[in-house]
C-alpha cells in the first residue's frame, strides 16, 4: 500500500482507526496540529470516530483536546456530546478545559445530559464540569435532561447524578421556566418525585445501570 506522507493523511488515518499509519506519519514529521478546511485536527477525527487507542496516542504526542473547529466544537465537548465516556475521561488527564463551551454556550455536561449518557455525565461531574452552567438558551444540564429527555428511568439516573452534584432545579430559563416547571408541564412524575424528595441514594451507579439494562431486555 502506498502512503502519502502529508498532513491530510494523518486525519484520514485517525478517522479510519489505523494506529500503525498514524505512528508512521508522525515518525515522518507530519504535523500533529494540522487542521482541515473545517478546522478539525487528527484528534477530533479520532474522537468523532471513537478510536480510543488513537485518541490516547495523539494526546500523548501533544495534540490539544481544547482546540475548537470552525463550529466551535472541541474534542473534549465532542466526546461528551457523543457519549464517548472513556475518551472524555482520558482527556481530563491531558489538561482538557472542563469549562469549555460549544457554539450554543454549553459545556460537555449539557449534551451528555440531553442524550441520557449516564456514565459520561458522571465523568463530567467528577472532572469538575460546572453543574449549574447556563447556555445561551438559559438552560442548565437539568433543563436539557428534562426538556429533551423522556422522563424515564435512564433520564432519572442522569437527573439523580446532577442533583447529587448540587444542580439547582429552580434556575429559570429565558422563558422564566425552571427544570421543575418543565417536568410538571410534561407530566414527568418520576422526575418530579426526584425534585420533591431529593436524590440521596447509596446504590452504586453500575447497579442502577444494570437494573435499567436488564429491565429493557
Amino acid at each position: 500500500m502506498t502512503i502519502d506522507f502529508n498532513d491530510k493523511s494523518l486525519l484520514s488515518a485517525s478517522a479510519s482507526g489505523d494506529l500503525e499509519q498514524v505512528r508512521m506519519l508522525l515518525d515522518k514529521k507530519v504535523s500533529i496540529q494540522y487542521k482541515d478546511e473545517f478546522g478539525q485536527t487528527a484528534l477530533m477525527q479520532s474522537v468523532l470516530s471513537n478510536h480510543f487507542a488513537i485518541t490516547e496516542f495523539l494526546l500523548k504526542e501533544g495534540s490539544n483536546p481544547n482546540h475548537k473547529d470552525s463550529t466551535g466544537l472541541s474534542p473534549f465537548i465532542a466526546a461528551g456530546a457523543n457519549g464517548f465516556s472513556a475518551s472524555l475521561k482520558l482527556m481530563t488527564r491531558y489538561s482538557a478545559d472542563v469549562n469549555s463551551v460549544n457554539r450554543f454556550g454549553g459545556t460537555a455536561l449539557l449534551p451528555s445530559s440531553e442524550k441520557g449518557y449516564v456514565k459520561t455525565v458522571q465523568y463530567c461531574l467528577e472532572a469538575g464540569v460546572p453543574v449549574n452552567h447556563i447556555n445561551k438558551l438559559g438552560w442548565t444540564a437539568l433543563h436539557e435532561a428534562v426538556v429533551l429527555g423522556d422522563g424515564g428511568h435512564l433520564y432519572a439516573l442522569v437527573i439523580r447524578l446532577l442533583l447529587e452534584a448540587g444542580a439547582d432545579f429552580q434556575i429559570k430559563d429565558r422563558q422564566g421556566l425552571s427544570s421543575h416547571d418543565h417536568a410538571q408541564m410534561r407530566d414527568q412524575t418520576r422526575i418530579i418525585e426526584l425534585f420533591k424528595n431529593g436524590a440521596s441514594d447509596d446504590t452504586p451507579l453500575e447497579n442502577k445501570l444494570f437494573f435499567y439494562i436488564k429491565r429493557s431486555l
